[in-house]
C-alpha cells in the first residue's frame, strides 16, 4: 500500500445505501466509493468461511466450564476458555443481530492485572502465543495479519492515550516498546489500535465513530509489517467507508520500530496483559473473535458487515439497527416515532440520532427540528445536527442561536446556528462576542493592530525570539517580560544561517536550523551536548517553566506558544514522538512530555501532551505544514487540575477563519495529561533526551518569531496575528479539518459528490490521481459496477 503526496491519509468511505449521507460532517480529504450496490447474498457464517480465518470463537456457550472452540484452520488445539470470574448469567447475551448468535459479556468494575474475567486462549507454544498477533525482532518477517469481532461497550479508561494502564480487548504490555494493542480504551473512551507504543488509530479522532456508546459496533483491524519499507495500519468500523463507516489508514515506521519484543506474546482476550494500574480490564459485550493470517480487503469487509445488515421488513432500516434501539425488524415502523422528539425512526436511522432520546445531542433541542440540512427555514425547521450541539462550530450551542439578526448577548445572540461567522466578517460569532463586538454586524469587529509586532506587544508573551541578529555570537535575545533566558547558538550554527527571508516583511529576519541530523546517535547518549558543533539547536540557558506542568507541584495554568515555521523534512520513525524531529520538547522516560510540535514519518506536524499526541495536521487534517512553506503555527494548552479535562488546541495560518486549520482535543484531567519533574524544556531545535537509536530528532528548516505566553490565547487571537503579519484570509479552507470535499449524497441512487477545489479521482488508493474531466461540484457519478478513489485539493 502506497501514499499520496509522501502522506498516508485517513479514509472515509461512503457506498451507495438506501439513506442520504446529506448534512454528514465528512473529516477527510480522501474518499472510496463503491460504484456499484451490490447485493451480498451470503449469510455471516458463509461469508467468514470464505475468508478461510485461522481462528474463529463465537461464544455461543451455555456454559463456562465448556471449552470455546476453535472454528479456523488452525484448530482445536487453539480451543479457548472461559477466566474463572466468568459466569454462566455473563453468556448467551444478544448479539448484534440473531444471525450471529448469542455475545458473551465481560461485567465490571474496573479491576487490574490479576482479574480473571478473562478468555484464556490455550496455545501449544507460550512462547510465541498466537503467533499472528506479533512479529518479534528476534525473527522478524512480512507478513499481515487481519483481527475482527463485534463489541458493545460504554466504557472509558482512566489514562488518556496510556495503553499499558487502559482496558484492552487484546494486547500485551512490554517494559519496553514492543507489544501491539488489538484494541484498547483510551481515557475519552476511543477505541485503540497500538504497534509499540505508537497508538497509530483512535476511533474518534481519527474515524470520527463513537465505539463506547453502548451500540454494537464491528470491528476489523489490519497490520502489514514490511523490513524495509513503510508499516501499514489499517481500522474498519462498521463495515469500512464504503459501507458508510470509517476506513482509517496509518503507516509506522519500517523494521524495528514496527515490530515486537518477544514478551509480548497474546494469550488472553480481555484485559492488557502485564499492564499497571487498577483499570486495566475491558467492560462491555464481545462476539465473533476471529484472527487472519492475511490482510482482509475493504471488500471483504465491506461483505461481512453488509451479512449483519439485513433489513427483514425492508423499512429502509436496519435489523441491527432496530434491535439495538427497541424497533421491530419485522413490522415496518420507519414512520414511527419511538421517542416521540418529531423525528420519525427512519430519519433517525438516517441521521445518525438517537431514537429512544429525544434530544441525542443534549443541546436543548427536539432531534425533529434538528433536521441536518444546513439551511434555516424555522424554529421547527432549524437545519442543524440533531447530533452535535455546535453544528457550525462556532462555540455557541445551536439552541442559544436563534437566527433573527438582533445581538441581544451572550445568552441571546440573534445568529444562525449553521453559520459560523454570521455577518460574514471573517470573526466567528463567539469570537465577537469575547471581545464584546457584535455577530450580527459586519461594521462591528474586533480590530486588527496595524503591524506585528504591536500585534504582539499587545497580548504580552512572556518569552519573545526574533531571529533578527546577524551574528551568532550576539545569541538570541529575550524580547518578552520574563527577565534572562537568552538564547545561545550551538557551534554548528553559521552566521549564513540568519538573516533569512521570512514569511512577510513586517516579520524581519527567521534562521534556519540547517541538517543533516547527526549521523552517530553516541552523541546523544549523554546529553552534555558534547556534540554540540553535529547539530542545529538553541540554548535557552535554563528550563522554561510555562512550557511544562510537573505531577509534583501540578498548577491550574495555560501556556500558549506559537512561531512561523517553514520545513519539508519529516521524520524517519513513524509516530514515535522520541525518535522523530521536534521544534521543542523533552522527551521523559515515562510519559512524562510536552511535544510543542514535532514531525512524524508521515510528515504530519503535531502537538502532543505526555505521549498522548492529541492534535496533528498533514494527512490527519486535511492541511499540510511539512510543504516548503512559511506556516503560523498556535498551540495552546490548558492544564484544568485534578477534576476537569485539559484542553489542546492547535491553529495553524489564522485558524479556520482565515482558511487555515482549529483544531482541538481533550486530554485527561490530572496526571494524564502533567509532565515528570525530567521533562523540563531548555533547548529549541530538537529533542532533548530523545534519539533511541536514532539520530534524526532535530528539526531542519527556517523558523521565526518565537513567542511564549503564561496565558491562554484562541482563535480570535490566531486570526488576529496572521492579519496584523500580512496573511490573507481566504475563509473556511482547512475549517476544523475537512478537506475539499464537503459531502457525499446517495438517496437518489447516483452519487452526488460536494466539493471545493479541483476533484480527482483513481482506481486506487496510492494513485496517481487525474483530474476528473469536466467535473463542477456538485459533481454526479451514476453507479457502474467499479470502484473509485477521489480526492479534492
Amino acid at each position: 500500500m502506497g501514499s499520496i503526496n509522501g502522506k498516508n491519509p485517513k479514509i472515509i468511505n461512503m457506498n451507495i445505501k438506501k439513506r442520504s449521507f446529506a448534512g454528514w460532517a465528512i473529516f477527510s480529504p480522501l474518499f472510496f466509493i463503491a460504484l456499484t450496490q451490490g447485493v451480498f447474498a451470503q449469510t455471516w457464517t458463509e461469508a467468514i468461511e470464505e475468508s478461510a480465518p485461522a481462528y474463529w470463537w463465537r461464544f455461543e456457550e451455555t456454559s463456562v466450564f465448556n471449552s470455546i472452540p476453535n472454528e479456523g484452520s488452525a484448530g482445536n488445539v487453539f480451543n479457548a476458555l472461559y477466566g474463572l470470574d466468568i459466569t454462566d448469567d455473563d453468556l448467551q447475551k444478544q448479539s448484534a443481530s440473531p444471525l450471529l448468535g448469542k455475545a458473551m459479556e465481560f461485567t465490571g468494575p474496573s479491576a487490574g492485572g490479576d482479574s480473571e474475567k478473562i478468555i484464556e486462549l490455550t496455545v501449544p507454544d507460550d512462547t510465541s502465543g498466537i503467533p499472528e498477533l506479533v512479529n518479534f525482532r528476534t525473527s522478524p518477517e512480512d507478513k499481515e495479519t487481519t483481527v475482527e469481532y463485534w463489541i458493545k461497550t460504554s466504557q472509558t479508561g482512566s489514562n488518556g492515550d496510556q495503553t499499558w494502564t487502559n482496558p484492552a480487548i487484546l494486547g500485551h504490555e512490554s517494559p519496553g516498546d514492543g507489544d501491539l494493542y488489538w484494541g484498547f480504551i483510551t481515557g475519552e473512551g476511543e477505541l485503540g489500535m497500538s504497534t509499540s507504543d505508537m497508538v497509530e488509530i483512535r476511533s474518534e479522532k481519527d474515524g470520527n465513530i463513537d465505539v463506547s456508546d453502548g451500540k454494537w459496533h464491528h470491528i476489523v483491524m489490519v497490520k502489514d509489517w514490511n523490513l524495509e519499507e513503510a508499516n501499514y495500519s489499517v481500522m474498519y468500523i462498521d463495515g469500512g467507508s464504503a459501507s458508510g463507516g470509517a476506513t482509517v489508514v496509518k503507516s509506522t515506521a519500517a523494521g524495528d520500530a514496527s515490530l515486537q519484543d518477544a514478551d509480548s506474546v497474546i494469550t488472553m482476550v480481555g484485559k492488557t496483559q502485564n499492564g499497571g494500574g487498577n483499570d486495566v480490564q475491558y467492560i462491555g459485550f464481545l462476539d465473533e473473535l476471529i484472527i487472519y493470517d492475511r490482510a482482509l480487503s475493504a471488500e471483504e469487509v465491506a461483505g461481512h458487515f453488509a451479512t449483519v445488515e439485513a433489513d427483514s421488513d425492508g423499512d429502509g432500516i436496519s435489523d441491527r439497527f432496530e434491535l439495538a434501539n427497541g424497533l421491530n425488524q419485522n413490522v415496518d415502523d420507519a414512520g414511527g416515532d419511538l421517542d416521540q422528539d418529531g423525528a420519525s425512526n427512519l430519519t433517525e436511522f438516517n441521521s445518525g440520532s438517537d431514537p429512544q432520546n429525544q434530544d441525542t445531542d443534549g443541546d436543548g433541542l427536539l432531534d425533529g427540528v434538528e433536521t441536518a440540512t444546513g439551511i434555516w427555514v424555522s424554529e421547527s425547521n432549524r437545519g442543524t445536527s440533531p447530533t452535535s450541539m455546535d453544528t457550525d462550530g462556532d462555540g455557541l450551542s445551536d439552541s442559544l442561536e436563534t437566527n433573527t439578526g438582533d445581538f441581544a448577548g451572550a445568552d441571546n445572540p440573534g445568529t444562525s446556528p449553521v453559520a459560523f461567522d454570521s455577518d460574514g466578517d471573517i470573526f466567528g460569532d463567539w469570537s465577537e462576542i469575547s471581545r464584546e463586538t457584535n455577530p450580527n454586524d459586519a461594521s462591528s469587529k474586533p480590530e486588527v493592530a496595524k503591524d506585528w509586532v504591536t500585534q504582539i506587544n499587545n497580548d504580552e508573551p512572556s518569552y519573545w525570539y526574533r531571529f533578527e541578529s546577524d551574528s551568532t555570537d550576539a545569541g538570541l535575545p529575550n524580547q518578552g517580560a520574563v527577565d534572562g533566558f537568552d538564547g545561545t547558538f550551538s557551534d554548528k550554527w553559521q552566521d549564513a544561517d540568519l538573516g533569512k527571508e521570512s514569511a512577510f516583511d513586517g516579520l524581519g529576519k527567521a534562521g534556519e536550523f540547517t541538517g543533516p541530523p547527526p549521523s552517530d546517535i553516541s552523541l546523544f547518549s549523554d546529553w552534555e551536548f558534547d556534540f554540540s558543533g553535529q547539530a542545529s539547536f538553541v540554548d535557552f540557558g535554563d528550563v522554561l517553566p510555562e512550557l511544562t506542568n510537573f505531577r509534583s507541584a501540578p498548577e491550574i495554568k495555560a501556556t500558549s506558544v506559537e512561531y512561523w515555521i517553514k520545513t519539508s523534512h519529516a521524520g524517519s520513525q513513524g509516530t514515535q514522538t522520541w525518535n522523530s524531529p521536534a521544534v521543542i520538547s523533552h522527551e521523559s522516560p515515562g510519559d512524562g512530555d510536552m511535544y510543542w510540535g514535532w514531525i512524524n514519518g508521515d510528515g504530519d506536524f503535531g502537538f502532543s501532551t505526555s505521549d498522548i499526541a492529541e492534535l496533528s495536521t498533514g494527512a490527519s487534517s486535511g492541511y499540510e505544514v511539512v510543504d516548503g512553506e512559511w506556516h503560523h503555527v498556535l498551540m495552546v494548552k490548558q492544564w484544568n487540575g485534578e477534576e476537569d479535562p485539559s484542553t489542546s488546541a492547535l491553529y495553524i495560518d489564522g485558524g479556520k477563519s482565515a482558511g487555515g486549520v482549529s483544531l482541538f482535543s481533550d486530554t485527561a484531567a490530572g496526571s494524564p495529561s502533567q509532565q515528570d519533574d525530567d521533562g523540563g524544556i531548555r533547548y529549541l531545535g530538537l529533542v532533548e533526551k530523545g534519539a533511541d537509536g536514532n539520530p534524526d530528532v532535530q528539526f531542519i528548516g527556517m523558523l521565526d518569531e518565537l513567542a511564549i505566553y503564561d496565558h491562554a490565547l484562541d482563535e480570535t487571537d490566531a486570526l488576529l496575528h496572521w492579519m496584523a503579519a500580512g496573511g490573507e484570509v481566504s475563509g473556511g479552507g482547512g475549517g476544523d479539518g475537512s478537506a475539499g470535499i464537503q459531502s457525499i449524497d446517495a438517496s437518489s441512487g447516483d452519487i452526488v459528490i460536494t466539493y471545493e477545489g479541483a476533484l480527482m479521482s483513481s482506481e486506487a488508493i496510492t494513485g496517481p490521481f487525474e483530474p476528473v474531466e469536466g467535473a463542477s461540484s456538485p459533481h454526479t457519478a451514476a453507479p457502474n459496477g467499479s470502484q473509485r478513489f477521489f480526492i479534492a485539493q
